[in-house]
């Protein structure tokens, strides 16, 4: 079974040895679209940041899988763009507890730059764009109504 709590020591250095291996990997706080950090006093920080601002964003992503990891709390996976590269973000409910035993429900990103590979170089990278935007508009949205459905605010909005 998956390991889902950690002490801020453990998470501190399962973060260390990940970093080695992927290109970002960071905790969030959905709930306030906020990058969290452990200060040297080993004390868990919301940033200033918003955990959208790495995909030059404002505010929530429309497709933001930290939420959705958290509702469903299980690991959700997104692919996400940025000019013209492409990333597959992976992000995992866990659980951290403090010295004093307080647990904080937040959210482990993962987030590595995928290569040109064969069916993004065929489908041309602006397809593939427009193929996942569509996809998350058609789960989102009533075209009926004109608005979005209650599924989007179930996942995004609470």
């Amino acid at each position: 079974m998956k390991k889902n709590t950690f002490t801020i020591y453990e998470i501190k250095e399962s973060i260390a040895h990940l970093r080695s291996l992927f290109d970002v990997v960071r905790l969030v706080d959905p709930t306030q679209t906020a990058i969290v950090t452990i200060n040297d006093d080993n004390e868990l920080v919301r940033t200033k940041y918003t955990c959208s601002g790495i995909w030059e964003k404002d505010g929530r992503c429309a497709s933001c899988s930290s939420m959705l990891a958290c509702i469903k709390k299980r690991e959700v996976s997104k692919y996400e763009f940025k000019n013209e590269d492409t990333y597959h973000v992976v992000s995992k409910p866990i659980t951290v507890t403090d010295f004093y035993n307080h647990r904080t429900p937040l959210v482990l990103e993962i987030v590595n730059h995928v290569p040109d590979d064969d069916l993004i170089h065929t489908l041309g990278v602006n397809n593939v764009k427009d193929m996942l935007k569509d996809s998350y508009k058609n789960n989102y949205y009533d075209f009926e109504m004109g608005t979005y459905n209650k599924r989007y605010f179930d996942e995004y909005i609470y």
